[in-house]
Order: structure tokens, then sequence, then C-alpha cells
């Protein structure tokens, strides 16, 4: 379904680079995408299902983002698409997991 979309409209990255997920810094928020490996479920000892808390990206875009760009700085360039200038391994981005049953729980914590 999300093919033939972004087919019809004409561009095959619409989808993931534009409405997909919004890159860069963020408290809570969606999970990670697919890596190296299939995505699984973060789970927590307790079989509970563990929520994201923070996600900390390598930039805050890159060349294919074009609709989460805040519009002051759609024409600055790679100015600023690093505003909190802090590298994440070698470009990756880090997430922080909680269990919502109990902060007590072991946080996980995932690269992609």
């Amino acid at each position: 379904m999300i093919k033939s979309w972004t087919e019809r409209i004409g561009e095959s990255a619409a989808y993931d680079w534009d409405t997909a997920h919004a890159p860069g810094w963020k408290a809570m928020g969606y999970g990670g995408c697919w890596g190296i490996t299939d995505p699984v479920p973060i789970e927590c000892e307790c079989g509970e299902q563990q929520l994201p808390l923070l996600t900390a990206a390598s930039g805050e875009f890159d060349g294919g983002t074009v609709s989460w760009r805040p519009l002051e700085e759609a024409d600055a360039g790679w100015k600023y698409s690093d505003p909190v200038g802090v590298i994440i391994g070698r470009g990756y981005t880090l997430q922080l997991y909680y269990c919502p049953v109990s902060e007590l729980h072991t946080p996980r914590t995932v690269m992609f």
C-alpha cells in the first residue's frame, strides 16, 4: 500500500524521509526503525513491552529530510543540521526504553 502510494505521487522515498518519523532528539515518541536486523520487541524482564523514553540522534535532519526541517532553516543547508553537536557511534541514533509497569525495572538501550 505504501509502495503504491509513493509510486503514485512520484517519490519513492517520500514516506520514509518525509512522513514516517521525525529525525532528531526527542522525549518519548516511537520505537526505532530497522537497522541491520529486523525489528524486535523491546521487552522488560517482567514481560511488559518497554516504551521509548529518549531518542538521541546524530543530527536533526539529513539530505533526504524535507518535511521535518524547520521552515526557518529550509535554505540554510547543513549549517543547522546538528545543533546539539553530538555524534552517536558512527552517526547512529540511540534510544532509551523504560518499563511502564515500574521505574525500578531495568531500562534498555537500542542503537540503530
